[in-house]
This record gives structure tokens, sequence and C-alpha cells, in this order.
């Protein structure tokens, strides 16, 4: 077999070059860079020839320049969109400055001025130093300081007083006097924080009320798109007079569908009521709308979906007066209000000529007394309490007069009130039920086709 060069060299050259592939080494790999560049004599670019063919990793080597030197070449070009001559100029400035300031520096002029300033500083400071004639005392410690947000009253010393007193003395003073007083941004940060805890704790409270079982009531109020009703019903619930007048704002956004029969916007309210704050609150809602007004009963899945939206709104509405009744274990008792005359009105007197003409006092006749006092009325000039009354079938049983009472102190032993609905009024002693009020608007396409 003959080889022969493509370049048609001889058989020498043949053999040179087949000599050459055996004895190529790795650092030849250094002229692979150069070869892809075009940079090599023919004698360094047949050795790397020869060595590609003898060795594959370095084939495979200069493969992997190629893809990256062609990737280099297809990014595009940067275009500088700002002009830098004024840049360069500047700086070039700012070496010639810094040159010229390193001269004066290094110049002998400029140290000899510096020396004579030198030794007219040194010659004044000695000329102060020697002029002094009395000595100068050391330095005592500076006294400690006391801050405080309020001054101690301070009193004037008497004119007979001699006595000088000395700032020692003062400050002594002030500190023992001046009570210490917190700043007051801690109390404000405080307070922000037992803020935020309230909050925390009132919407825990109304989380806990979607959550209890007596949720009961569930009032519908459709609106239409772009109407009021929402600011009219809380309102409604504000006015309302309850006993536990806190109350919560649930707000579900358009594209949230909780209630599938109300997938629109909503504003939910949380309420705890009574029986009777119940009825009362359900006739108002007819008589404010008797169109849009609906009650529904509470759907657990939806009411569960509820509870876990974002933050609620805790607001107070208007509180109830609670009426206690007297207890029933004790004696009603009677209060007379009777005619009492000032402590100092003067006393009139006249002659009355049957007690033979001595002097008789005048005493003002009394107001009329109803019939249904004249029981327990008594003669005296000021209020007093009267006993019980005379006994009959109504004041043997103080009960039969109060059956609100009864009521009441029956409801004080019912069972099932849970802790999250307890009051905080300990007034209450009715049970209470939680209310939703549920304020959506209407479909547009829903309404067309009604």
């Amino acid at each position: 077999m003959r080889l022969t060069r493509r370049d048609g060299g001889h058989e020498a050259h043949a053999r040179l070059a087949l000599t050459r592939r055996v004895t190529m080494k790795t650092e030849d790999e250094i002229f692979l860079s150069a070869y892809l560049d075009g940079e090599l004599d023919p004698e360094q670019r047949s050795s790397v020839e020869s060595a590609l063919l003898s060795n594959p990793a370095l084939a495979e080597h200069l493969r992997q320049l190629t893809v990256v030197r062609d990737l280099v070449a297809n990014l595009p070009r940067l275009t500088l969109h700002e002009d830098l001559s004024s840049a360069i100029l500047a700086r070039a400035r700012t070496r010639m400055r810094n040159s010229l300031t390193s001269r004066l520096r290094h110049s002998p002029l400029t140290r000899i001025g510096l020396a004579a300033a030198a030794v007219v500083v040194l010659a004044v400071g000695l000329g102060l130093l020697t002029g002094r004639t009395q000595p100068v005392p050391p330095a005592s410690a500076p006294p400690p300081v006391v801050v405080a947000a309020v001054r101690a009253p301070q009193t004037e010393p008497p004119p007979n007083s001699q006595l000088k007193a000395r700032p020692s003395d003062a400050l002594v003073a002030h500190h023992s006097d001046a009570p210490s007083v917190v700043p007051q941004h801690l109390p404000v940060a405080s307070r922000r924080d037992e803020t935020e805890v309230q909050n925390d704790r009132e919407q825990m409270r109304i989380r806990k009320l979607l959550d209890s079982p007596d949720l009961k009531h569930v009032f519908i109020v459709v609106d239409e798109i772009g109407g009021d009703v929402p600011g009219r019903v809380e309102g409604l619930v504000r006015d309302t007079a309850r006993l536990d007048p806190l109350f919560g704002k649930i707000t579900v956004s358009q594209g949230i569908v909780i209630d599938p029969k109300h997938p629109n916007q909503a504003t939910v309210f949380a309420l705890v009521m009574d029986q009777n704050e119940v009825e009362q609150f359900r006739n108002r809602l007819k008589l404010d709308f008797p169109t849009q007004f609906e009650e529904v009963a509470p759907d657990p899945v939806v009411v569960t979906q509820l509870s876990g939206i974002g933050q609620i709104a805790v607001s107070s509405g208007s509180r109830a007066t609670a009426l206690s009744p007297p207890p029933v274990n004790e004696d009603l008792k009677t209060a007379i209000r009777t005619h009492t005359p000032p402590k100092n009105q003067a006393v009139i007197y006249r002659s009355s000529p049957e007690f033979d003409g001595i002097p008789v006092p005048e005493v003002p006749p009394r107001p009329p007394v109803s019939s249904d006092d004249l029981a327990v009325a008594k003669p005296s000039p000021e209020r007093e309490l009267s006993g019980p009354r005379p006994s009959s079938a109504k004041s043997m049983n103080p009960t039969a007069s109060l059956p609100v009472a009864s009521e009441d102190a029956a409801s004080e032993t019912t069972p099932g009130i849970p802790p999250n609905l307890q009051s905080p009024d300990k007034t209450r002693q009715r049970p209470t039920s939680v209310v939703l009020v549920w304020v959506t608007t209407r479909n547009p396409v829903q309404k067309g086709r009604r």
C-alpha cells in the first residue's frame, strides 16, 4: 500500500506524516484553537491533522470547539447607545489634575510653606499657654444626667436665706424628686399589640360561630346589580338593638363560588341573637325588602367554605339594655314620697282663739293620697319603705305576678349553650342562635328568564 499526500508529495513525505501522526501527544491540543482560526503554518497544520486522525478524543474536542465558535459567531452584536467620549475626557482631566497635585506635593516650595505654617501655629499655641496666670483646675467627672419627661415642681427659696445652692445639690434634689416617667411610645406600642390581639380574638370568635351547631337561620336578600341593598342591610344590622352587638362581615369576591344557587358577589353578616331578636329582625327584613327576602335552611358545605375565606371585618352595632327582674325570694317593697318642707323654711305663727291667744305654727296641707297607696301609706315626713302588702292570692305567690322572671329563671338552667355563644354581657339568660344574612346580586340572565 502506498501512501501519498493530497498536495502531490512523495512517499517520503507521507512516511514523515505517518511518523508525526504516531508521535502526536496531548500537549498538541494547544494548537486546536490556532488550527480553527487558520493561524498555523503548513507543518504545524499537518501535525494537528495527523493527531486528529490518531486520537478520537482530540477530534471530539475539536468538534466541541467548532460548535462553540459557531455559537459565538451567531450571537447578536451589541451597539452602544451611550456616548462614552464625555466620560473618557472627564477621566483624562482627573488624571491630569492628580498628576499636578502630586507634583506640587513633592515640590520643595510646598514643603517650605507647610513648615512655616507649622511654626506659626506652634508659636501661637505657646503664647496662649504662657499667658495664663491662674492654674487650670483638673477636670472633674461630669455628673450623671437625669432625663425625665416631667419636671419636679420648683420651690422658690425664702428671701432671708443667704445660702447658695450648689449645682450638685440641685442635681441630687432633682434626681430624688423627679418621678420616673415611662416614654410615651412604649404604651402606644403595647396598646397597638393589645388591639391586634383583640381583633384576632374577635375574628376567631366569628369563625367559631360559623362552625357552631347553633347556626339555625340563613336570611338571603337578593339585590340588583348596582343597587344599594348591602349598605341598607348593614345599616339595619347596626341599628337593630341586640344584647350581643358584635357582628362579622365577610365579603365574597366575584368569581369565588361558594353557594351554587347564588354564585355572584356576596356580603355575609354573622350575628348572635335570641328568639325575640330573631323575630324582630326577620320582620324588619320582610318589611324593608318584601320581594327580595328569602329564608333558607343552612347548608353545612356552604358554611364550611365560608369560614375559610380571608379576613373577617368585626364591627359593633347597638347594644340592647338588659332588664333583670327582681329576685323571686325577696318581698316586694313600695316607696312613697311625701312632701317635706325645706330645713331652713320659716315657720309661720298665728294667734288661735282656741288656745287663748297662744301662737300656733301653721302646718301646710298634705297632698292627697291615692286609693292604691292607702294600705301602705304612713304619716312620715321622710321617705320610708313599707312592709309587705296584705296577704292575698297574688301576694302569697310572688311568682304569679312575675311570669317573665319564672321564664328567665327556668332558662338559666337550660343546657346546650356553647361557650362561643356566650355574650360578654353576663345578664343574658335566654338561649341564642347564630344568624347569617346573605346579601347577593341577581344574575341578569336569571332575571330575563323570570
